[in-house]
């Protein structure tokens, strides 16, 4: 068990206002996995993709997810659950005044596939 507050945050990218923790599995770069990944209040990532699915709870904050590819936006507010399939094209954003915490959890390396 690791409670919300003694979780080990560490920026995803070097320079990235995103952050991540790791609460399962092997580190994301290298296989399955469970995270808490962290974007700051007013935060909007680029379009992307990943190669795999990943599933998600929405823990903190409202998160935006916008699928590309039918034009869907919804805001998730905690507690909402999230499917996004490998491959698909599509953004996040954290709305509101306070930071988004999604925890996501995929069977396959993480990766960043922008647009």
């Amino acid at each position: 068990m690791i409670a919300f507050g003694k979780v080990e945050w560490a920026a995803a990218r070097p320079g990235s206002p995103v952050s991540i923790a790791v609460l399962a599995g092997a580190p994301p770069a290298t296989g399955v996995h469970v995270r808490l990944v962290e974007l700051p209040a007013g935060y909007a990532a680029p379009d992307h993709a990943h190669t795999g699915d990943y599933r998600g709870v929405s823990l903190t904050g409202t998160w935006r997810r916008a699928t590309l590819e039918n034009g869907e936006s919804r805001e998730l507010p905690p507690g909402t659950y999230v499917f996004q399939p490998g491959g698909e094209m599509h953004g996040d954003a954290c709305v509101g005044g306070v930071d988004c915490v999604p925890m996501l959890s995929q069977s396959v390396a993480a990766d960043f596939i922008p647009r």
